[in-house]
């Protein structure tokens, strides 16, 4: 946890749980004009009751309490990851390779220690396709309880997680047409499972509970299209969020992966595909296992871009879909191993090989995963920050902070200054919480400080001039992402 510091949305998300609090508890009713009621509060609850819990009112204390939620998130979704595949009916070996495999996803495992946003959202779905698959299989009021949690959890998360509604009835009326349920049980627990989950949103989402159906339409309008009015750096240019090219989200998926999970992913979509328009095999469970994970992983993002919703910062917003393009390379991977049976011993070398790339990768970027580009985004002759955002989330300012610790003789009130001021400022505070003094002292204007940090966001250039001196550059792969610079005597 040591490595990352706190990020844009870290103070927004702490102010978000403060707000439903004192709701929940009648101290006030701010929460009915808070401009971010329509987020759901769950995951950001639990982080700031066990810091009042903890009773201990160091900052830094709380910023840890929140990212070691996210890193537990993250560990109780790998879980259910693994189980889905053995319900996927895939083997042993290949179900650990895809358990290594979805783990060795740089982005995926550098947002894991801090982002409470994208991670538990990618876990609930996950959990919402195991649940399901285990309803459809024993289509019960036990198993359907469970989906019913799930489902309204996931929607509590983010509210793009009603997809998961849709989604339910479709494969039960998919598995009913396929004569797998009978039609007494869908008619009886359809409605029941509508009921659940819309019973348990509203309980776990205080700004529901004046007016459920009204406030639930709002936020579910407002998220549409979000209140996000920023450039994102794509291509070598700066656009506004809301004209950003159809392509923005497939390209910042294939250019962030690791080179072997962007090449087995595109042989497994063609796959999967083609397994799909095979309408001889539209009944069996093969055919079931292919239709799931591709409608998980791509129908969200189909709407996304129909919809022209508001997106930005890489592909985080739709990092929920992405266990699903790995359960799509599994599925074909898992058919090669058994139809490969007289070369399995190769095959599995091959398996081999190719977690050991990314591990070795990873291992050698660490704690930077969250940069990682592959060879796919250098295409053009120029650096990486001059064409997409890096680090934006400011997460990695507290390493600049900490090489300014060792390489300065000064002992306390550092003056510097950052590029984005927030998170720049929490990171300071951060830091001074964590030391139990002042040792850097925030600056809101360059020439005020005598260092100066930048992860380039929002700029193209250097920043080395006749004022400030570059001392340190911090690098993924060859490819700067943050300089801290000097301002010189």
């Amino acid at each position: 946890m040591k490595n990352y510091g706190v990020h844009w949305d870290d103070e927004f998300s702490i102010e978000v749980a403060k707000v439903n609090s004192s709701y929940i508890f009648g101290e006030n009713s701010d929460l009915l004009t808070f401009q971010d009621r329509d987020y759901g509060p769950v995951i950001e609850l639990v982080a700031f009751w066990t810091y009042k819990l903890i009773g201990n009112n160091n900052y830094a204390t709380h910023i840890k309490i929140r990212h070691l939620e996210v890193l537990f998130i993250y560990a109780v979704g790998l879980l259910f990851f693994y189980l889905l595949m053995l319900e996927f009916g895939i083997s042993i070996n290949i179900s650990i390779f895809g358990l290594l495999f979805f783990i060795l996803s740089p982005r995926i495992y550098g947002n894991s220690y801090y982002n409470s946003k994208d991670i538990p959202l990618m876990v609930g779905y996950i959990l919402v396709a195991f649940t399901l698959v285990r309803l459809l299989r024993n289509f019960n009021f036990k198993y359907l309880l469970f989906h019913s949690i799930s489902s309204a959890l996931l929607i509590d998360i983010r509210i793009v997680g009603i997809i998961a509604i849709p989604f339910t009835i479709f494969f039960v009326l998919f598995f009913l047409w396929k004569k797998e349920l009978k039609l007494k049980q869908v008619i009886i627990y359809t409605p029941i499972y509508l009921v659940l989950t819309s019973a348990i949103v509203v309980a776990f989402w205080p700004y529901l509970w004046s007016h459920p159906i009204d406030n639930f339409a709002l936020s579910y309008l407002n998220m549409q299209h979000f209140r996000w009015y920023g450039t994102v750096r794509f291509a070598g240019e700066l656009i506004e969020a809301c004209d950003l090219p159809y392509i923005y989200l497939p390209w910042s998926i294939l250019i962030t992966v690791t080179f072997p999970q962007a090449i087995i992913g595109i042989i497994s979509l063609v796959f999967s595909s083609i397994v799909l328009f095979k309408v001889k095999n539209i009944k069996t469970d093969n055919h079931f296992k292919f239709l799931l994970a591709m409608m998980f992983f791509a129908l969200p993002i189909a709407v996304i871009i129909y919809k022209e919703s508001i997106v930005y910062d890489s592909w985080r917003h739709i990092y929920f879909t992405y266990p699903f393009l790995i359960l799509l390379s599994l599925l074909f991977l898992n058919y090669l191993n058994n139809t490969l049976t007289k070369y399995r011993q190769i095959f599995n070398c091959v398996l081999v090989i190719t977690i050991l790339f990314p591990m070795f990768q990873m291992a050698k970027n660490n704690p930077y995963q969250a940069v990682y580009f592959n060879s796919f985004a250098k295409l053009e002759d120029k650096p990486l920050y001059q064409q997409y955002d890096m680090d934006y989330w400011g997460v990695y300012y507290k390493k600049a902070l900490q090489y300014l610790m060792q390489h300065t003789s000064e002992k306390q009130n550092i003056k510097v200054s950052f590029n984005n001021l927030s998170p720049g400022f929490q990171n300071v505070q951060l830091v001074n919480s964590e030391l139990g003094y002042k040792k850097f002292d925030f600056k809101d204007k360059a020439d005020l400080a005598n260092y100066y940090v930048s992860n380039f966001r929002d700029e193209f250039h250097d920043l080395t001039s006749n004022e400030f001196q570059l001392i340190k550059s911090f690098e993924v792969e060859g490819e700067v992402f943050m300089s801290v610079y000097v301002k010189r005597k």
